[in-house]
């Protein structure tokens, strides 16, 4: 359903549908991720902290990059800069 409300046709739906599994193993693992054994707070304030001068440093150099993304998707730079910094450091 959430396939087909995004658009993907009902051929491809049907070509997929038989390779899809639900394998439990994967759910388990991606909940004992270290980072879901925290409290938000813990999380938060280990993931923020050495994140926030080079995040300012990176709006200040894509700046006008950002704001052009904001303005045709609606995105807020400092949400850009919060996940790039969180999935790569900045890198």
């Amino acid at each position: 359903a959430d396939a087909k409300a995004a658009g993907v046709s009902d051929q491809t739906i049907q070509e997929a549908l038989p390779q899809m599994v639900f394998d439990k193993s994967i759910i388990h693992q991606d909940g004992a991720q270290a980072h879901f054994q925290q409290s938000f707070l813990e999380f938060a304030t280990k993931r923020i902290k050495g994140r926030l001068n080079p995040g300012k440093s990176k709006l200040k150099q894509y700046g006008q990059l950002l704001q052009q993304v904001e303005n045709q998707y609606g995105v807020p730079p400092e949400v850009l800069l919060a996940l790039w910094g969180l999935e790569t450091d900045y890198r």
